[in-house]
């Protein structure tokens, strides 16, 4: 009887193999939902970030007392009348600065200072969509091109040599429009942002691969929100600048690159380098 029981207690191979099946069926599963939630997790914040990158900026912007700047307007892409200061040269060069996403053109207030100091003129303006310049959407830089075009047709009455200087994504553009005009002799950029995922470092780990990603998800989205074809990356347009020299600094830290901004800036100096200079500021942030 005893022998009976101890039987009819064991798993035969049938059933414990059926047992097996079960329980791996059902973390195939797991695993599947648990991809499918991730991946619409990401959607879901991707869409969020969209929202939040393409939705304007506006704000009052004040000329300050001491800022002996006149204040302009002039026609950019889109028939948008963008608004900024301008200050004549005394060497015959004007500098259009680009300020960064989500400020306006007091973000440069400084920069600006010190090029009139030097006897640069100066064009500051705000990007499209920003302080008080018109528009009711943004794009990363995406279309701002032609409002670099229009700043440019702008000054062609006011002198004939020009040079751009932009900050963040203000320098993504700043390349892409040297790249485009040859009306701009030099560019200087601090910390630019690449244009697409196109221009992201090579991922090192998992978190970068998983990051990474959701950088071609959002330029999709980007895309499609703002009905704009995703332009080339910087890495494909920067042979264009050639010979024009290019200043490149960037920084140690950086919010979304992991081993910081240089990390992003050096491959677009490194294949520049013949023609540009490079200034890495290791111990400050974006």
């Amino acid at each position: 009887m005893q022998g009976q029981t101890l039987e009819t207690q064991t798993p035969k191979p049938r059933a414990r193999w059926k047992t097996f099946g079960y329980w791996a069926r059902l973390g195939i599963f797991a695993l599947f939902a648990g991809c499918m939630v991730i991946s619409l997790g990401q959607i879901a914040f991707m869409h969020m970030a969209t929202d939040a990158n393409i939705r304007p900026v506006h704000s009052n912007v004040d000329l300050p007392e001491d800022f002996d700047a006149e204040e302009v307007t002039f026609t950019g892409g889109d028939d948008l009348m963008l608004a900024g200061w301008y200050i004549p040269p005394e060497n015959e060069t004007v500098i259009i600065l680009l300020h960064g996403y989500d400020a306006n053109r007091t973000q440069l207030l400084w920069h600006a200072q010190q090029l009139t100091d030097a006897g640069f003129g100066i064009l500051l303006y705000d990007l499209r969509g920003h302080g008080e310049s018109e528009g009711d959407q943004r794009s990363n830089g995406w279309r701002d091109l032609d409002d670099v075009v229009g700043a440019v047709e702008f000054l062609r009455d006011k002198t004939k040599v020009f040079g751009i200087y932009g900050f963040s994504v203000g320098g993504q553009i700043a390349l892409r429009a040297t790249a485009q005009l040859p009306d701009i002799q030099a560019v200087f950029v601090d910390g630019p942002s690449g244009t697409n995922a196109n221009d992201m470092p090579p991922p090192i780990n998992i978190q970068e691969q998983f990051v990474f990603r959701l950088s071609y998800i959002g330029d999709r989205m980007l895309s499609d929100r703002t009905n704009t074809p995703i332009p080339q990356s910087v890495m494909e347009i920067l042979p264009e600048i050639a010979p024009r020299p290019i200043f490149f600094v960037a920084t140690g830290q950086h919010p979304m690159i992991p081993g910081g901004e240089a990390r992003l800036v050096r491959p677009f100096y490194d294949i520049t380098s013949n023609h540009a200079e490079w200034w890495e500021i290791p111990d400050t942030g974006h």
